[in-house]
């Protein structure tokens, strides 16, 4: 289960959780949607390194440039103390894994630069690297063939130019991607909890962590695989690296986040946890608050609260006739000015009836003999219609009969009537308007009085204490309504860790299957191994997933690694390395790269018979494993001659004792 799909389906199935809700979180750490496709293989091969400088001696300066063939198979790096064979095994590394282990500083201080070729699968790069004072000043990363490399220490022409660096930060970052991507690596990650803090980090392990199985530590070491500090657990992860269980990276990656989310997860929930049970201690002791200031205002005399009570509504009241007081008054004024508005109206309309009937009969009395704009004669025939049809003789136009006094009376009666009865409407309202304004005076008055009472009542009841218990109260139950308002966060366990967690267990346990036969093999591979290597009463391994290697020897006596002598454990460690390069051939899996660099096989209380037996063997192991290249160094240099088929050697200068 290394994808998408099948993961979701499992953990659906395990947890019960939305399918939905399970892909996100697991798209969101990085779960392929798809099976990532397996690596064909992992290898590397040293083909030629140069060390160029200028060395300070007693006679003066002196060029260094000397060149060294790497083959397959053993190489014994053979010399005195001090002679430099550990400084060439540091310059690979350099070259290799970006910075040196243990670089002398005497040395680093002549380099001026190194090459090295080197095969990484199907690919050879050549690697060179440019020094001032110790420090690397410029980088550059060729691709192309042996021969063309070979020509190509200053000059990369013939050769393609993958990447170029211009510091130490930045050579070692290019070999961190150049070489995970070259042999399909990933960066291991882990969990790192930090002194003080509640939440620590995840932290990424990349192509240093992977090269510590390829150049060891020495025996005093009781780490079995990896960085010697083993930091953060890596070193289980190497294994699962190199047996290529499927899932594995994909659990690693899942394993860190899920400690981070859970530490996060413990931390939101304990804080919300305190937050709550402080919340509810708080709450009680609010309530019991409110009871106390209940209990006082209950115990305070309830005559002035009443009083008080009885001279608000008083008060209410006479606020209340005020008000209504006014409005009358404000209405009353208004009637007021819409009858006397009427009133003048009317006596208008009276006056101009008066002066039509009066102007009417003047005119009427009148006997025009022409027209008085064209001074044409009013014949008799117009004098008769006007009596007649009553026609103006002059206009034709019907005469209004306004000279009928029987009329006009009536209509003068009808306009009298109507004065009068606007002039009484008039009076009415005045004496309207002064009423409501009286019972605005009176009814103000009453609005002093009660607030008086009010006032008084007011401060009997402050005299009293129940103003003050009141208060208290009211105080009280607003910081209970505010206590009980207060939302915690949920406590419960948030959905990322729950998929994630399961999603772990089912890595788990898909990987556990996968590298339970590879382990029973793997065992017998180690324990084959360490006998050849010269632990004679060695009977069998018993490595874990977890790294933990019970070791039985002669008697039945079963300890662990670590609490093997020193030349034991190393020759425990190149077994069970080499033995990870045999799976990897037999089971057709990309497993170590088939690189190893061993240092001073003769220490750590390997005695003579016992390296060349050591020696001997790893040539044996070389023979059965063609793609094997292992750099061995010692201070002996007729090891090599007493094993049956001598490996290369590689030597000081001529009549030299160092190798630079």
């Amino acid at each position: 289960m290394t994808h998408l799909a099948e993961l979701v389906d499992a953990v659906y199935r395990k947890t019960g959780l939305l399918a939905a809700d399970v892909e996100s979180v697991l798209l969101l750490h990085g779960v392929p949607e798809h099976p990532a496709a397996s690596p064909t293989g992992r290898h590397l091969q040293l083909h030629r390194l140069r060390v160029r400088g200028m060395k300070d001696l007693p006679t003066g300066p002196v060029p260094i440039d000397r060149t060294f063939d790497l083959e397959t198979g053993v190489t014994v790096i053979a010399g005195p103390n001090h002679c430099g064979k550990t400084s060439l095994l540091e310059l690979i590394t350099l070259m290799l894994r970006g910075s040196t282990r243990n670089l002398q500083p005497d040395v680093a201080g002549w380099l001026r630069s190194v090459s090295l070729d080197v095969q990484v699968n199907e690919r050879t790069l050549g690697l060179r690297l440019a020094l001032t004072d110790g420090k690397a000043v410029a980088g550059t990363i060729l691709e192309g063939d042996v021969s063309a490399l070979a020509g190509a220490d200053d000059d990369p022409n013939g050769c393609v130019v993958v990447e170029r660096t211009s510091d130490e930060g930045g050579w070692h970052q290019a070999l961190e991607t150049q070489m995970l991507h070259r042999l399909s690596l990933e960066p291991l990650p882990s969990y790192k909890k930090i002194a003080g803090r509640e939440i620590g980090v995840v932290s990424s392990h990349g192509w240093a962590a992977y090269f510590a199985a390829l150049y060891p530590p020495a025996g005093a070491s009781t780490i079995l695989l990896g960085p010697d500090n083993n930091a953060a657990g890596v070193a289980p992860r190497l294994l699962d690296v190199f047996l290529d269980l499927p899932g594995a990276a994909l659990r690693a990656r899942l394993a860190a986040a899920l400690r981070l989310l859970k530490a996060q997860d413990d931390v939101r929930r304990t804080h919300a946890g305190a937050t709550a049970k402080a919340l509810t201690d708080t709450t009680a002791a609010a309530r019991t608050d409110l009871e106390t200031a209940r209990a006082a205002l209950r115990a305070v005399e309830p005559g002035a609260d009443l009083d008080a009570g009885a001279a608000r509504v008083a008060l209410i009241a006479a606020q209340a006739a005020h008000d209504s007081a006014l409005t009358r008054a404000t209405e009353a004024s208004t009637e007021l000015a819409s009858a006397h508005a009427l009133r003048i109206a009317d006596r208008r309309a009276l006056q101009s009836l008066i002066e039509d009937t009066a102007a009417g009969a003047l005119f009427h009395g009148l006997n025009p003999q022409a027209c008085p704009r064209c001074e044409s004669s009013i014949d008799e025939d117009r004098r008769r219609q006007e009596s007649d049809a009553h026609t103006c003789s002059v206009c034709a136009r019907p005469v209004p009969q306004s000279n009928d006094p029987e009329a006009a009376a009536e209509r003068r009666q009808d306009a009298e009537e109507a004065v009068a009865a606007s002039e009484r409407a008039e009076h009415l309202m005045g004496q309207a308007v002064e009423a409501a304004e009286a019972r605005t005076v009176t009814a103000a008055t009453d609005v002093e009085k009660a607030q008086a009472a009010f006032d008084r009542a007011t401060a009997a009841q402050d005299d009293s204490g129940l103003e003050q218990a009141r208060r208290a109260v009211a105080v009280a139950e607003g910081a209970l309504a505010a206590l009980e308002s207060v939302q915690i966060t949920d406590t419960e366990q948030d959905v990322a860790v729950i998929v994630l967690d399961a999603a772990h267990e089912v890595l788990t346990t898909t990987v556990a299957g996968a590298a339970e036969d590879l382990l029973d093999e793997l065992n017998t591979d180690i324990a084959d191994l360490g006998r050849s290597f010269g632990i004679a009463r060695l009977e069998t391994v018993n490595l874990k997933r977890n790294l933990q290697m019970p070791v039985t020897k002669g008697g039945g006596y079963t300890g662990p690694f670590g609490q093997q002598s020193a030349g034991e454990r190393l020759r425990l460690r190149y077994a069970l390395l080499i033995a990870l390069l045999r799976i990897g051939r037999r089971r057709s899996i990309a497993s170590h790269p088939g690189l190893l660099l061993l240092d001073s096989i003769r220490a750590e209380e390997v005695q003579d018979d016992d390296a060349t037996q050591l020696l001997a063997a790893l040539v044996e192991v070389c023979r059965d494993e063609p793609g094997l290249q292992i750099l061995v160094t010692t201070q002996d240099t007729s090891l090599a001659g007493l094993v049956s088929e001598p490996p290369a050697t590689i030597s000081p200068l001529p009549g030299q004792d160092a190798f630079f």
